[in-house]
């Protein structure tokens, strides 16, 4: 058996015939990237509720949209059954209905379309998106000028207008990989695997300077953005090596410390910190200006089926809104040497803030 990268069995599911037909069940135990979180990882049971729905449909069809509600928090046990309803099937699109459910309580309500690409062969010569062809959905190349292309018909391409976000000239091993610690501890958390060959993703961010470093006035908590690249620790194997397994990889990814940009758009928290004891040594930890925070809803809009979960990508975070104790949060995702968008994703959280900070 081929080695499996770190990602593969935290998206792999199982079918469990004896609970009816197409009705699937997790093969391990869930992954949490950290301390302090409630409930296990959100992206777990996306990852599985996107297999078990391509499971559940012809391998010619790729995800290309992600709805999910988030009921209650799950726990590590008992297992997850992930139900699935055939709510449409059409000639090329279809809609699955997935109840991730432990228990025999509801933990989370998805629906999720697939969508077959156009056979190349019967589309217009000239651009060709996700390996599908037919209009191009690709953002220019981050070093290259954008420049737009025509069909043998005459009929110009479709063109996405939005590029990646610059990275400071920074490729992704100019970055430490400390530094996805040093996220952690700016909002408050921990995480003993995030430089352990068991995270199933490489994260290299651009920090924001500390207060004391920085030569202009932070702006609104709308203007900030962390930007990233991402990729997954290691190559996915020759037993995932399709493209459903790097959909359902990049599902996972897409919820893994999403709610936390929130905290570093907000200054406040920035000017508390403590001393976290850690065994015989100390470290300074910020205090999480929230005490409470968790995913509701959960959107992906896959652009390119052909995307590899193990090449690095270009991230893009931030969040536009906050009210009622809700807060939105967006995060892009851009193939790196491409500059393809791979995907655009949107997230509904609660927060609560930590009284104390008061």
């Amino acid at each position: 058996m081929a080695v499996q990268a770190p990602v593969e069995p935290l998206i792999s599911v199982i079918a469990a015939p004896e609970h009816g037909p197409d009705v699937f069940t997790n093969e391990n135990i869930p992954w949490t990237p950290g301390q302090g979180f409630r409930g296990i990882f959100g992206g777990f049971l996306l990852g599985h509720a996107v297999r078990a729905a391509q499971l559940s449909a012809d391998a010619s069809q790729a995800v290309h949209s992600l709805q999910a509600t988030f009921v209650r928090p799950g726990q590590a046990s008992p297992r997850f059954l992930y139900r699935v309803e055939r709510a449409g099937d059409g000639r090329t699109f279809c809609t699955r209905v997935v109840r991730a459910e432990q228990g025999g309580r509801c933990v989370l309500v998805a629906t999720i379309g697939l969508h077959r690409p156009p056979d190349p062969s019967s589309l217009p010569s000239g651009g060709g998106g996700g390996g599908g062809g037919g209009a191009a959905a690709a953002a220019p190349p981050p070093t290259s000028p954008d420049s737009s292309s025509s069909s043998s018909s005459g009929v110009k391409d479709l063109e996405d207008t939005i590029a990646p976000p610059p990275m400071d000239g920074l490729a992704p091993l100019d970055i430490p990989s400390t530094s996805s610690s040093a996220l952690l501890a700016l909002v408050g958390l921990q995480n003993p695997a995030v430089d352990s060959a068991l995270h199933p993703f490489e994260w290299r961010h651009i920090l924001p300077p500390p207060a004391a470093q920085r030569q202009t006035k932070r702006g609104k908590p709308s203007d900030f953005r962390l930007r990233s690249y991402v990729r997954s620790a290691a190559p996915l194997s020759a037993d995932a090596a399709t493209p459903a397994h790097h959909l359902a990889a990049l599902a996972f990814l897409t919820d893994e410390l999403l709610i936390t940009t929130v905290n570093l758009a907000h200054p406040e928290e920035e000017e508390q910190p403590r001393q976290v004891e850690e065994g015989q040594k100390k470290r300074r930890r910020r205090r999480s200006r929230f005490s409470v925070q968790t995913s509701l809803n959960h959107s992906v809009l896959f652009h390119d089926p052909a995307a590899r979960a193990d090449e690095w990508m270009v991230s893009e975070r931030s969040t536009s809104w906050a009210a009622d104790g809700r807060v939105l949060v967006e995060q892009r995702f851009w193939g790196k040497d491409s500059g393809r968008l791979v995907l655009s994703c949107w997230q509904e959280g609660l927060v609560r803030v930590n009284r104390s900070n008061l």
